[in-house]
């Protein structure tokens, strides 16, 4: 779900396809296999150069330590959007978010859908002071 920083702006509602995204943080816990978590990305429209925030919060299968937190923002990796998309067309959409998380490196593979087509799939790596769970999950 993506949400505005400052007020919304009618340029926010220009479409595109190409967009940049990065991890900001994540903190999440686990216990017995199963966790959660709540995941912070940067959402750029690559047309129009705004940028918003992009929540993340699902569970699904967990291993690792039973509290974890990612605090290193990593850069930006920018992706296409399989049709003209913008901003509010990312919100209360299904996604599907894999992460794994290393001491010093971490792993981001997020996928939204529009209905049963997927919209967009973007792979995040980078070096970040972690403290090791991997997750699996969906919004």
């Amino acid at each position: 779900m993506t949400y505005y920083k400052m007020p919304k702006q009618p340029i926010d509602d220009q479409k595109s396809t190409e967009w940049a995204s990065a991890f900001l943080n994540s903190v999440g816990c686990g216990a017995k296999k199963k966790g959660g978590a709540i995941f912070v990305f940067d959402l750029v429209n690559w047309d129009t150069y705004r940028a918003h925030r992009m929540s993340f919060i699902g569970g699904g299968k967990a291993k690792g330590l039973p509290v974890t937190t990612s605090v290193l923002n990593s850069a930006y990796v920018r992706f296409s959007t399989k049709k003209p998309a913008s901003f509010s067309d990312f919100n209360h959409k299904r996604a599907k978010l894999k992460a794994k998380d290393r001491v010093g490196y971490s792993w981001r593979t997020l996928k939204v859908y529009d209905g049963l087509a997927e919209l967009m799939e973007v792979h995040i790596n980078n070096w970040n002071p972690t403290s090791g769970i991997s997750s699996k999950g969906r919004e």
